[in-house]
Parts: structure tokens; sequence; C-alpha cells
């Protein structure tokens, strides 16, 4: 492995990559994920224990090696939240998981719009979304109106996006779709309470990064799905809402793109898709 390599997968997903992300992440010091949620899922079996990662990056299975979710990524704190205490209570150390600042953050209302919009489509015009509100919130993320974890610090702030983000959400729920709508009271309280949780774990990962690389570090870069699936290259609309191929490293993980020295393009032999 060169000292910078990305692995991404040369189809529809579930090529595979998580295996070889395994097998390659104890080279690594740094294992960083640039885009996507927890929509993915890389499922890696060591003496015979699965283990399934929707978010936390693979890496986290090699005590020393940083795990990074990077600022492409959008964040469900509360599925995080529960990924990590499954990955804690098999005994794995999470001191090496490292969490954007700058990701956004999913919320119930993206997961209910996943779910409405889906319901509405007939036939071929269903994208077969995952329901985990994973495109609705990268089209806040480009609407600007979006909350990014280092909002959830300043409660002040975060308590006035909330509520303005659910006086829409709940207006197009309610009378676009029918849809009952969300309180702000549980979601402003359980988010809270799950952004204290992982406070420790969140940081400026741009600046952790291009210090690794500025120290030579070997570092993976982990895409997630496939470039089939790329929003921009995939075949549209039937994609994932984020940049699935090696274009996503960059703006993801807050590097420059000349920092990626080897791609490993992961295929297998009969496709299907996801």
């Amino acid at each position: 492995m060169a000292n910078t390599a990305t692995i991404v997968g040369l189809q529809w997903g579930d090529e595979g990559k998580g295996k070889i992300i395994d097998a390659l992440a104890a080279q690594a010091k740094m294992v960083v994920r640039f885009q996507g949620g927890g929509n993915a899922g890389h499922t890696v079996v060591v003496e015979g224990v699965k283990h399934v990662f929707h978010l936390v990056p693979t890496g986290i299975l090699y005590p020393g090696v940083q795990c990074v979710i990077g600022n492409g990524a959008v964040v469900d704190l509360l599925a995080l939240q529960a990924e990590i205490d499954g990955i804690r209570a098999q005994g794995i150390s999470l001191e090496g998981l490292k969490i954007s600042d700058k990701a956004h953050v999913v919320f119930p209302y993206h997961q209910a719009l996943d779910e409405a919009r889906e319901k509405l489509r007939q036939g071929k015009q269903k994208i077969g979304t995952t329901k985990r509100g994973i495109g609705p919130c990268y089209a806040d993320k480009a609407a600007r109106t979006g909350i990014r974890v280092a909002d959830l610090y300043r409660p002040e702030r975060f308590a006035d996006r909330l509520r303005r983000a659910l006086d829409e959400k709940n207006a197009v729920l309610h009378h676009l779709f029918g849809a009952p709508p969300l309180e702000f009271e549980p979601i402003h309280a359980a988010y809270l309470a799950a952004a204290e949780a992982l406070e420790p774990y969140v940081t400026d990962c741009s600046t952790l990064v291009l210090d690794a690389l500025d120290e030579g570090q070997e570092i993976l870069f982990e895409g997630a799905q496939g470039v089939m699936l790329d929003i921009d290259h995939g075949t549209y609309p039937y994609v994932t809402s984020s940049n699935a191929s090696t274009a996503g490293v960059a703006v993801g993980a807050g590097v420059p793109p000349a920092a990626v020295q080897q791609v490993l393009g992961i295929a297998k032999a009969y496709t299907t898709r996801v």
C-alpha cells in the first residue's frame, strides 16, 4: 500500500470493500470515511466474530489506528452512539475514533421525508432509498439550512436552527404528504444527550488529516457504496446522494486532490445492485 490510498467500489456497492479495507488497515496509521452515512454496511469477520460497520471506519479493529469520520459524511448521532455502544460491548477500544465537527447531522425529519417521498413514488420511479435520511440531509447541506455537529455544542444556536428546521419540515410533511408533525422537545433532548456522549470524539478532522499527511503517515480513505452510485457519475437518478468515487476524497476529508497516491477499485465477478 502507498502512503495514501483510497478504496472505492467499482459497481453499485456490496463489492466486499470492508474486507479489503480490513486487510489493509493494519498497515495504516489512519482510516478516513469521506462520504455517505449510516446507509453503508462494511462486514468483517475476525476470529469467528462478525462485525458490521455502518459509519465507524473499519480500521477501529486495529489498536493504534486513528479512525476518522470526515466532514463529507452525514451523521445520525443516535445511530452512531448505538453503533459505538455495540463496538464497545465487544471489548474493542474506541480511543482512536474521531468525528468531524463539520459533518452534517441526520435528524428524524430527514428520515420522515425520505420515507414519505419514497412512498409517493410508483413502480420504476422508486429510488430504492434506505430511508435513513441520508439524501434529505445532503439536500439541507446544499441548501445551507443543515445543522452540523459543531452546532450542537452551541445550545442557543442549535435550538434556534432546530426549531426553524422543524417548522419547515413539518409544514412539508403535513401539507404535502399528510404525515404527522414531529415534536421539538424529544428530538432536542435526545440529540443534546447524544452530542454530550460523543463530545470526546469530536474535533477538527481536516487539520488532523492534514497533519498526518505532513508527517508522512499511512492513510487509507474508505469509500462507501460504489462509483455507479455516485451522484454525478452514477446511474442518476438511481444513485446515492454523495460522491462515492475518488472525487469525493478531497472535499469529504479536507485534503488536496493530489494527496491520494493510490486508488484501489473493488469489483466482484457478478453484479448486484443495493
